[in-house]
């Protein structure tokens, strides 16, 4: 079966999580980047992603991203191929005096714009697969 699982913490009620208001506000503009580059998945960041071997075989060699945007790139690239994304939801709790340095805040940006624009321009994308030999009986 073809497919990827991502765990998601806004399908659990994250909404109701309390973050301070800086937190709350970054996580927003992120979110609005995250939907330039895939849509229709809540949850890019959780850090749960199962994919089936046949989508990981399609969509791991097409990958460009190192960095922590890396996962929203996986997504695009099986929505781009119509590869079936689920969300699970996922218990999760913030853990008191976690946080990322401004320098990744701002590498993550960076690597949203890039992968929109690339994909966008199609300077990548997935690569097309051989058409596969018929088998003869």
């Amino acid at each position: 079966s073809l497919g990827v699982v991502v765990g998601s913490r806004a399908a659990a009620g994250d909404a109701d999580i309390e973050r301070n208001p800086i937190r709350r506000f970054l996580a927003f503009v992120f979110h609005l980047l995250v939907l330039l580059c895939v849509r229709g998945v809540d949850d890019t960041q959780c850090g749960f992603k199962m994919f089936s071997r046949e989508a990981a075989r399609r969509i791991f060699p097409n990958q460009r991203v190192e960095r922590w945007s890396f996962d929203v790139e996986l997504l695009r690239l099986a929505r781009q191929q119509d590869i079936p994304i689920a969300e699970m939801s996922v218990e999760w709790r913030e853990i008191p005096g976690s946080h990322m340095r401004l320098s990744g805040m701002i590498g993550m940006a960076r690597d949203l714009v890039l992968l929109w624009l690339m994909y966008t321009l199609g300077v990548w994308g997935p690569k097309r697969r051989p058409a596969q030999a018929s088998k003869r009986a």
